[in-house]
């Protein structure tokens, strides 16, 4: 049976112009839900009852029970993060820029941010494998560029040798794609909960994989996009079968019919512009909010008692790794500065026990964390 560190969640976003707003709206609406797990000591109890011993204190944050390395402001706004209930998050097109939003943890010109798949199609059959290669070098922004690369809106976009073009024409859900590359990782088993999260419903025709499609792609992909992301849905729910738990949170209502993809109406104040993009985003809020009172909160409910358990699991089966997870956190010896870092707090602890009387150190006043806004610092100043 697998530890809870052995197993992994996914997180992944489709394509879809603007829409990808709606992405976020879904994506926060869901975090809300795992805050209010995090805060119900009677529901922790009820949904960890199977492992006892598990902590059921009621969590002012993701970080629990160590302190956050966010500024008492981010704290406030931001005290539970994605990225500490899920392993991998992937997108397509908005779908992109949403995951390097939600990304957290990196400066702006921090590399290798997707995987790309480094490989030229196939010379008979035009496919591109689906095989990982190598990261593709580029910074962050140079990504976002890439992965709005739409061919019916943008000019391809050239990064040095490689020239990129939004891969949502024939992959607007990359959710299998995704779950795929898990499986190649160390031979990794399929996500134990995978969440998909859509940009509403649209019609279209279908189109090829690689080779000529790519040529006919700007006149056939936008209308090819998302009926796929549907039947993607339906193949990866199927594909990950017994031991996964599959969440798809996409408003399939005719109210999409009414927001384009490269749409942005701004909102007005008499005769003058007010706001780009207000009444576009207004519209998806109401929409995402419908879709939400219509039976979406309940599964959404449901998917957070799910993640916020493995993140309870995993920090009662090793406290230590969760702080290092948590908080990307290591500790350096000062008195010894050849001896390299150390990643957990037990090994350090082992470190002052062997070569340090123990009252000589404070342990925690030596743990270096992430800090969110690109620099490392102490947690014995973090506010």
């Amino acid at each position: 049976m697998a530890t809870p560190w052995e197993e992994s969640t996914l997180l992944s976003f489709d394509g879809g112009g603007v829409r990808g707003f709606a992405s976020l709206l879904l994506l926060e609406a869901l975090m809300r839900e795992i805050a209010r797990v995090e805060k119900d000591e009677l529901l922790l109890s009820n949904i960890l009852s199977d492992i006892p011993g598990a902590d059921t204190t009621p969590a002012p944050s993701s970080f629990y029970p160590f302190e956050t390395s966010l500024s008492s402001k981010e704290a406030e706004s931001l005290p539970y993060l994605p990225c500490h209930y899920f392993d991998f998050v992937a997108g397509s097109g908005t779908g992109g820029i949403v995951v390097a939003r939600g990304r957290f943890r990196g400066s702006p010109d921090k590399k290798h941010i997707f995987r790309s798949y480094g490989h030229y199609p196939d010379k008979e059959t035009g496919n591109a494998p689906l095989n990982p290669g190598p990261s593709c070098d580029a910074s962050l922004w140079e990504v976002g560029h890439a992965t709005m690369a739409a061919p019916t809106y943008f000019e391809k976009e050239e990064l040095g040798k490689w020239t990129f073009k939004d891969g949502g024409m024939r992959a607007s859900n990359p959710t299998e794609d995704a779950v795929h590359e898990i499986r190649l990782l160390a031979q990794m088993q399929p996500p134990t909960v995978v969440v998909s999260i859509g940009t509403g419903t649209r019609h279209h025709t279908s189109t090829g994989n690689g080779g000529v499609a790519n040529t006919f792609a700007p006149f056939t992909g936008l209308l090819a996009a998302i009926r796929d992301t549907e039947k993607v849905s339906r193949k990866v729910e199927k594909q990950l079968g017994r031991g996964s738990s599959y969440f798809r949170f996409n408003d399939r209502s005719g109210e999409w019919n009414w927001v384009l993809m490269d749409q942005w109406i701004p909102g007005y104040e008499g005769e003058r512009k007010q706001n780009p993009g207000q009444k576009t985003m207004e519209k998806m809020q109401s929409i995402v909010e419908k879709y939400l009172k219509d039976g979406g909160q309940e599964e959404m409910e449901r998917c957070a008692e799910q993640l916020v358990k493995l993140r309870r699991r995993r920090l009662f089966a090793d406290p230590d790794r969760w702080e290092r997870f948590a908080l990307v956190s290591t500790f350096h010896c000062p008195s010894c500065p050849n001896v390299e870092t150390f990643t957990s707090r037990a090994g350090f602890e082992r470190h002052i026990e062997s070569n340090h009387e123990a009252a000589e150190l404070n342990i925690d006043q030596y743990r270096y964390s992430w800090s969110y806004q690109g620099q490392r610092r102490s947690s014995w100043y973090i506010p």
